[in-house]
């Protein structure tokens, strides 16, 4: 986590062994979920036995059919290329001899009507369209032509050649009989009049160029022609579809051609749309379909890809959703081909429903639906054409994950701050305090003031003392306060410390901030530590849910209060209230003269075990809550000793939410209910589990009082309202609180633990405590400034969606090297996920040779499409062996921005 100027301070300060994690992931899980992104996509029925309903009616055909078209006189045309062409390799042609054919079939019966066989000249028919006269047009992939058949007899041929290299793809017709089609190498739209033919031929240039690829393209009910560029995309997170009313002549002119960016589907595949103003298109190896609006420009995901694999994975991982129709009563059909389903989305209910075919079918390109809602469908290697009479799956839906539907927003931005305020601190006899600093930034640098405001024990009189120093981009920087000040951890003098950092805007007027965390280690009668991201805005009242108070010589809780009153302000009067039972319990002043630290000690009246405080002051201030335990008894967890701290609430609020949260092993998990109002309330409290499972219960909460909810006791005896019966638990749990009146939600953790990595054990015994993040969830992005992996140390990432969507996250870390490493992940609906930033560091930061600054990391979140998350940061350590031995834990939730 610090440095130290020494290595034998290094040494002392640095083993600082973050225990290695409670939760009972074994390593080996914890590596397969950093392979790539990390993806627990929320379904009811997982891949595997009884998961699909019963196979379809499957007729043979000549090898690897692809497109597929319907006539008016009932019958199906199947293009088959005999060969897979677009997954060959460059210039893309097929590598084995073929004889590539049209064939068409009889969709009362499956029955084959013809197979023509394409004359010498002609390559692979790729996809089809059916004039209003029943020819049959079809792009030739290869040859680089549009192919024209007249399914009489043995079947009359035409050919128009198109740009070379143009690898035309789809193609549709418009509202006046003339044909469009993509141009996947040139990133051109094609036009065709069918009567007039190459004469006719035009070529029109896609605003975003050849890199576009553009690849499936759709006639809407309107007459406008859609169409999806399956290049393009927002570092995984977003992609463009495009579209354009058509011309009698094919002619488009500059801005005739819209791009429209949508969430949530990097690669946009084939597309299609409905009756309700909706374009639909496929994600390929996304996992996802994606919905845009044409009413509103919005655009939603729903997430169909049953765990196959992650967001953004390579090919061959597992999933590709490919073929997309529409069906007479909004169903959306696809298939995936390379898990070999089909199956239908509805979009009313946001659940899905697939079949299972053959392993190794291939379902891919060719799907549409036709009369009566019958679905046909190509299975690629299989050399099948499949048909779901009338489409009907006798199956219950499979999962349930949309997005609700918002205007494509711009990227999040990582949160950052220009000052930063700290209430708490201490240096010497025992204490050894830092300061993290990280810059996001991918390109500026920081200049930083830190201004210490303190005061020697036993001493009235306030000293100070200003450090400046750079933060460069993506980077991390410790500063240890007890070097800065001169006082040793280890020695007999000490001061308690208050700090305001600044960025120096004039020296660096670019610098949008930077993101500034407060651990502190302690080695007294025991030992232990506690972390704090620093406040961003002063207040005259803070809420607290939780005060705890105790005396006694072998077992004590001591609770404070901690005030910086800034150099700037007038002296604060500064008043603590503590509740309960109704009431006032007692009440405690202090003044805080300009540019000064106070405390306030809460044990010095006689408190109930658990009291909610308010303290408000005439001046805007900074108010912390540290504590310490000695020996206290805590359910689950046994005996413990350790520390904690929380920058209290500026506000109350009806809603909070947690991202932690564990009750397995030796940890109890307590979430205590604060309402500061003179009436009672009703709080309900949502447990949120790995998986997508909740719990759900409601409590009263009296007037001036507290309730205290045993987490552990919720998971090990249900007695809420489940979405399934029995209810399915995790020990990892996040929390949502809500309530029709305002309250303040606190969470308090305490553990001990032995977890082995690597043939190394770390045993640790401590607690955190975090007050929610106020809700509704609403923030897109987070930024810590702590984090250290070395040896001693465990550091994790625990993420919370409380929305009803899968969410796609990218995570970055920046090192005081200055490497950064990203990664993106996926949160399932309604659950919570456990990131090991441990193993990621150690895979993607450390090289060898180098020092404790590969482990010093900060830490930066931002969600796809602005979608909303809670992210904590839990950490655990025990420095047994060195020096300056201390254990315990430290939790925060990240920094949102103001």
């Amino acid at each position: 986590m610090n440095i130290l100027s020494s290595s034998t301070s290094f040494l002392q300060a640095r083993q600082r062994g973050r225990a290695t994690y409670k939760r009972g992931f074994s390593l080996a899980l914890s590596t397969c979920l950093l392979l790539g992104s990390v993806m627990l996509a929320y379904t009811v029925l997982l891949p595997g036995k009884n998961a699909y309903a019963a196979g379809p009616t499957e007729f043979a055909t000549q090898p690897t059919p692809w497109g597929v078209a319907l006539d008016a006189q009932g019958h199906i045309f199947v293009a088959e290329p005999g060969c897979n062409i677009p997954n060959t390799p460059p210039p893309y042609t097929c590598l084995t001899t073929f004889a590539a054919t049209i064939s068409e079939y009889n969709v009362a019966d499956g029955s084959k009507v013809a197979t023509y066989n394409e004359p010498n000249g002609y390559s692979s028919p790729f996809f089809l369209a059916v004039d209003g006269s029943g020819n049959v047009w079809f792009t030739e992939f290869n040859s680089n032509a549009i192919g024209e058949l007249t399914p009489t007899g043995s079947g009359t041929w035409a050919q128009i050649s198109v740009t070379a290299n143009a690898n035309p793809f789809d193609l549709a017709f418009d509202n006046n009989g003339n044909l469009w089609f993509s141009e996947f190498a040139t990133g051109n739209i094609g036009f065709l009049n069918p009567t007039t033919g190459v004469a006719s031929l035009v070529e029109t240039a896609i605003p975003a160029g050849a890199s576009s690829n553009p690849y499936g393209i759709t006639k809407a009910s309107d007459g406008t022609i859609w169409f999806a560029e399956n290049a393009l995309g927002n570092n995984g997170l977003s992609g463009v579809i495009g579209s354009f009313t058509p011309t009698l002549n094919g002619t488009l002119t500059v801005g005739a051609i819209t791009e429209h960016t949508v969430t949530g589907v990097p690669h946009p595949h084939l597309i299609t749309t409905d009756s309700q103003s909706h374009v639909w298109y496929s994600s390929g190896f996304a996992g996802v379909i994606g919905r845009f609006n044409t009413s509103d420009s919005t655009s939603t995901t729903f997430d169909v890809s049953l765990n196959a694999c992650p967001t953004g994975s390579p090919q061959g991982c597992g999933v590709h959703i490919s073929g997309i129709a529409v069906d007479s009563v909004g169903r959306v059909w696809f298939d995936d081909s390379l898990s070999d389903r089909v199956g239908y989305l509805d979009p009313t209910t946001s659940q899905f429903t697939t079949i299972k075919l053959t392993t190794g079918s291939h379902p891919h390109d060719g799907l549409l639906v036709g009369a009566s809602d019958n679905v046909w469908f190509t299975e690629e290697f299989a050399n099948n054409l499949g048909e779901i009479a009338g489409g009907v799956l006798p199956v219950t839906p499979t999962s349930s994950a949309t997005v609700t539907a918002t205007a494509t927003p711009p990227p999040s931005t990582t949160p950052v701050n220009r000052t930063w305020y700290f209430a708490e601190g201490r240096v010497g006899k025992g204490f050894q305090e830092y300061l993290t600093l990280g810059n996001p930034d991918a390109s500026i640098d920081c200049a930083v003031n830190v201004k210490y405001l303190y005061t020697f024990d036993n001493a009235s009189a306030l000293n100070t003392t200003t450090v400046s120093l750079s933060v460069a981009h993506q980077f991390r920087v410790t500063r240890s306060v007890n070097n800065d000040l001169h006082i040793a951890a280890t020695g007999h003098t000490a001061a308690i410390v208050a700090a305001v950092v600044t960025v120096n805007t004039v020296s660096t007027p670019n610098c949008t901030g930077v993101v500034v965390e407060r651990p502190m280690y302690f080695r007294t009668n025991m030992n232990g530590g506690s972390d704090a991201l620093g406040a961003t805005s002063l207040s005259q009242t803070y809420y607290f849910a939780d005060v705890q108070t105790r005396s006694g010589t072998s077992s004590s809780i001591n609770s404070f209060f901690t005030i910086l009153n800034p150099p700037a302000n007038a002296s604060a009067d500064v008043t603590a209230t503590y509740y309960a039972g109704g009431h006032v319990v007692g009440t405690q002043q202090v003044q805080v003269p300009s540019g000064a630290r106070r405390t306030i000690s809460s044990n010095a009246l006689a408190l109930p075990a658990h009291v909610l405080a308010v303290v408000t002051s005439t001046q805007p201030v900074a108010v912390e809550r540290p504590v310490y335990y000695h020996n206290i008894a805590q359910g689950n967890a046994g005996v413990v000793s350790s520390a904690a701290t929380v920058v209290g609430a500026q506000t109350v609020n009806n809603d909070w939410l947690f991202a932690e949260g564990y009750t397995g092993g030796r940890f109890q998990e307590y979430l205590l209910l604060a309402n500061p109002t003179g009436t009672t309330l009703v709080a309900t409290v949502k447990l949120e589990y790995t998986g997508g499972h909740y719990q759900r219960i409601t409590y009263l909460v009296g007037a001036q009082s507290q309730f205290s909810v045993d987490v552990n006791q919720l998971n090990t005896q249900p007695i809420g309202v489940c979405d399934s019966n029995p209810c399915h638990v995790s020990p990892e749990t996040s929390l949502e609180v809500t309530s029709a009146n305002n309250l303040v939600a606190e969470r308090e953790l305490f553990f001990q633990y032995s977890h082995t990595v690597n043939g190394s054990t770390l045993s640790t015994a401590g607690g955190t405590d975090v007050i929610g993040q106020p809700g509704p969830a609403n923030h897109a992005a987070y930024s810590f400034a702590e984090g250290y992996t070395n040896r001693g140390y465990n550091e994790w990432l625990t993420l919370q969606n409380p929305t009803n969507a899968t969410e796609n996250i990218t995570l970055t870390l920046s090192n005081s090297y200055g490497r950064s490493y990203s990664q993106n992940m996926s949160i399932a609906a309604t659950s919570r996920t456990t990131t090991d930033i441990t193993l990621l560091v150690a895979q993607h930061l450390v090289h060898f040779g180098d020092d404790y600054r590969d482990f010093e990391v900060t830490m930066s979140l931002v969600s796809s499409g602005n979608a909303v998350f809670v992210a904590e940061r839990p950490m655990y350590w025990n420095t047994s062996g060195s020096g300056f031995v201390t254990q315990g834990g430290s939790d925060i939730i990240g920094y949102v921005g103001n």
